[in-house]
């Protein structure tokens, strides 16, 4: 009789505890569901309907993955902010993830739709081709000020 009623209560925790995750609302990503980038860098900013229930603002568990389905996933932010700024991210598909924690107890709800981004950088010929081209700018800009500067001390 005693370990019946122990396991009853087990089963009643049990059956609380697992209905949490679905309690907790989802969040979800402001940004597009795919993004490309030159750049390397990007803003990700996230929202959360369903706030009212809880008692403290939710934090917030940003994960990353090479791919789409979270095989192996690295812990990028955790804390109350709605926004990150990723930034150094080389050539490659990123993709993102985020969830509520409920800073009482810990409990972590469901995923978001995952988002991905798309890095692509200009190649190395396209940047020393435009570095090239300014530099001759620069070097015509200032033959024009010398030669500017000497016709004037000439008239003098």
């Amino acid at each position: 009789m005693k370990h019946s009623y122990y396991i009853l209560v087990f089963i009643i925790i049990f059956l609380v505890n697992a209905g949490i995750a679905d309690e907790m609302p989802q969040p979800f990503f402001d940004n597009a569901a795919e993004i490309t980038t030159r750049s390397g860098y990007q803003r990700l900013s996230w929202g959360v309907d369903g706030m009212a229930q809880m008692s403290e603002p939710p934090k917030f568990e940003l994960q990353q993955s090479l791919s789409p389905q979270f095989a192996s996933s690295a812990h990028i932010y955790s804390g109350a902010d709605r926004a990150t700024f990723l930034s150094g991210l080389k050539d490659g598909d990123y993709y993102y993830r985020v969830r509520v924690i409920d800073p009482q107890n810990n409990t972590m709800g469901p995923w978001s739709e995952s988002i991905s981004i798309k890095v692509r950088h200009h190649s190395l010929t396209l940047a020393f081709t435009l570095f090239a081209i300014g530099a001759v700018i620069l070097l015509f800009t200032v033959l024009i000020v010398v030669k500017g500067v000497r016709n004037t001390q000439i008239e003098n």
